[in-house]
């Protein structure tokens, strides 16, 4: 491939030298990162258990926020869903949700017990757990304190 014409066009006249450092401005640290979706997601779940926490006077938290997680994860993951959700309304949609839900709910609840009895059968992975967690946690909690 060979240049055959080119073109200057003057895009900017004037001085491009830094100032002195007098007039530095300082700028604010960014406060946000990412795209604020996971943040708005936990909202989300968080307001699902303040309503649930309200109507039945239960005293769901974080830690039930993240089981409610899972079941959403769970379900938008279901292929048998998915198809239904793209073929039908919402108010069709939620016959099959309902029937896929128990469903779902008592298949999260193994896939827990599971992982909570590979964690305290193998020292190994209990132990890397133990290693993975360690760092967060104490920063977290030498921050609050």
């Amino acid at each position: 491939m060979a240049l055959s014409c080119y073109s200057i066009k003057k895009t900017f006249e004037g001085d491009a030298s830094l100032k002195d450092n007098s007039e530095i401005v300082e700028l604010p640290p960014a406060q946000f990162e990412g795209t604020g979706k996971r943040e708005e997601q936990a909202e989300y779940l968080e307001t699902i258990i303040d309503r649930i926490n309200k109507m039945f006077g239960t005293n769901f938290d974080k830690s039930d926020q993240l089981f409610i997680e899972q079941i959403q994860i769970d379900s938008i993951s279901n292929k048998n869903l998915a198809k239904k959700a793209k073929a039908n309304s919402m108010e069709d949609f939620q016959l099959a949700y309902y029937k896929e839900f128990m469903s779902m709910l008592l298949n999260r609840r193994t896939k827990n017990e599971r992982f909570f009895a590979k964690i305290i059968d193998d020292e190994k992975i209990k132990n890397q757990i133990i290693r993975e967690l360690l760092p967060e946690i104490y920063k977290r909690l030498k921050e609050t304190a």
